[in-house]
């Protein structure tokens, strides 16, 4: 991983970014989750048929040049696997009770679901989006089209709801096409996390349901380390306290709420540092 730049696209960044992009891609991002909950969940068996296709032909953008291996992406797809294990994931309870509504939000319940993956499905739906974004800054900054080329490149449509391709001129750097992305979507881990999540609120919540008072008026407050041990399947059990919860507590809402107060977009100095530890070292 010596070539990994460490730097992921987020969907929590986005939803906090406001330049025109970064709400564009937010509400796209919105739809295609709503849209794909909605197929889940259809009685029809073809719309759930077409789902779970739209997750298998998924594939990795290997022109962000973001996150594990960039310099080895080749745009290999989700497929039946990967893609499997997300429709069945958009079929669970959480969902239907509404507290799994947003990309983001899968890091914090399903094992094997982290940044990388994230950033790989964030960047694809919005692809037509950094595509407008890249070209926009080749007009800006001519230097970045010196040496192009056009290629058909997979994106989202959302009138379809489906993937289309499209032939896009973009730079051509390390032989392969290049999209650019606001610097204000990346971050260089996820800004909601399943430790602090499991910390802060699934945890705190056992902890606050077993502290009584004592006959002599203290508090009896169980210690956090032993709810710990005994729920130390992170991802499992931040779903099931998170479910039991839900009619009086919605904690991935309370979560997103205090993310999205403390969001400070990455420094300029922090990304290039990143990105500088990604390029091939001098021989």
């Amino acid at each position: 991983m010596e070539n990994d730049n460490l730097l992921f696209a987020d969907g929590s960044a986005i939803r906090n970014t406001t330049c025109s992009y970064g709400v564009r891609a937010h509400a796209q991002l919105t739809s295609f989750f709503t849209g794909l909950i909605q197929l889940r969940q259809s009685q029809s068996l073809a719309d759930r048929t077409r789902g779970l296709s739209i997750l298998q032909r998924m594939r990795e953008p290997g022109e962000t040049r973001l996150g594990y291996s960039a310099a080895g992406t080749n745009g290999k797809g989700f497929g039946n696997g990967l893609g499997k294990v997300l429709w069945t994931a958009l079929g669970d309870p959480l969902c239907q009770q509404q507290a799994l509504t947003r990309i983001e939000h899968l890091p914090l319940f399903l094992d094997g679901v982290d940044r990388d993956l994230m950033s790989d499905m964030v960047t694809r739906v919005t692809m037509d989006i950094l595509v407008d974004f890249t070209q926009d800054m080749m007009r800006q900054y001519p230097a970045l089209a010196t040496t192009t080329t056009t290629q058909d490149v997979m994106l989202w449509d959302p009138q379809k709801f489906d993937w289309t391709t499209r032939s896009c001129q973009l730079p051509f750097v390390g032989g392969k096409q290049l999209v650019l992305i606001p610097r204000s979507w990346v971050t260089w881990q996820p800004l909601m996390h399943p430790n602090p999540f499991y910390n802060r609120y699934t945890t705190q919540a056992v902890q606050d349901e077993q502290t009584s008072i004592t006959p002599e008026g203290k508090l009896d407050k169980p210690y956090k380390w032993q709810i710990k041990a005994d729920n130390p399947k992170i991802k499992q059990f931040n779903a099931e306290r998170t479910l039991k919860d839900m009619s009086v507590s919605n904690h991935v809402q309370k979560y997103q709420q205090e993310v999205d107060q403390a969001y400070v977009p990455l420094d300029a100095d922090e990304a290039r540092s990143r990105i500088l530890r990604g390029l091939p070292k001098a021989s």
